[in-house]
């Protein structure tokens, strides 16, 4: 195991790059990327979004030395702001929850611990992630951790799940999540969801800080894995 790499599952192409840049990558399959990080060896999945897409990209992985899902994840408790990080430690030596909380004091960072719910679709509406961070008592929510934690348990490796809030609780989201990534690709969606414009520009504007600031810090917390 301590040959095999930590493997940070994440689900779209803008979850991905920023490791994918700041760490200098390089490609080892159409959507995996390998190299190293602080000394560290690393490997970038990119999943797709969903547990289905999960579950295809990881049925035939070896055991990495870690598992990590990482990425962006909407806020289902008050108080968790958009930049704030979530760490999902369950069953994790103590050690390592004291060194992310240092780390991100250091960087003055918002870190909040805690566990990760599941959901089969984003949740737009403030009153659903309402309901569902009061019936699961979690304090975050995206749609892959879940099936990355099952295939943890499989692989019998750690899991972690490191994601940065996106929006906040309170934040209406788009009703329908663009399904491509290239321009060419979202002028389509953007035509068709021309009303909600406002509301994509806006997480837009937010995403590139938002994991610039989860790369660095998992950067900072990798070698202590």
């Amino acid at each position: 195991m301590k040959d095999a790499p930590i493997l940070l599952c994440c689900a779209t192409h803008w979850e991905a790059f920023p490791f994918i840049r700041r760490w200098r990558l390089r490609a080892a399959g159409p959507f995996r990327w390998e190299g190293g990080a602080r000394g560290v060896d690393v490997a970038v999945l990119k999943t797709g979004m969903g547990t289905a897409n999960v579950r295809e990209a990881l049925a035939c992985a070896s055991a990495p030395r870690w598992l990590v899902s990482t990425g962006f994840a909407g806020a289902l408790q008050p108080g968790l702001a958009s930049g704030d990080l979530v760490l999902e430690v369950n069953g994790l030596e103590q050690e390592i929850p004291r060194t992310a909380r240092a780390l991100a004091s250091a960087r003055a960072i918002p870190l909040h611990f805690g566990r990760i719910a599941q959901s089969d679709r984003p949740l737009c509406d403030p009153k659903d992630k309402a309901a569902l961070g009061l019936a699961e008592r979690c304090c975050a929510v995206d749609m892959e951790s879940h099936e990355i934690r099952q295939a943890a348990e499989r692989l019998n490796c750690p899991f972690l799940g490191a994601r940065v809030i996106l929006d906040d609780i309170d934040e209406r989201l788009p009703a329908e999540a663009p399904s491509g990534e290239t321009a060419a690709e979202l002028l389509p969606y953007a035509l068709r969801h021309f009303l909600e414009l406002p509301l994509l520009a806006r997480l837009a504007w937010r995403q590139r800080g938002a994991m610039s600031r989860l790369a660095l810090f998992l950067e900072e917390l990798l070698p202590s894995l």
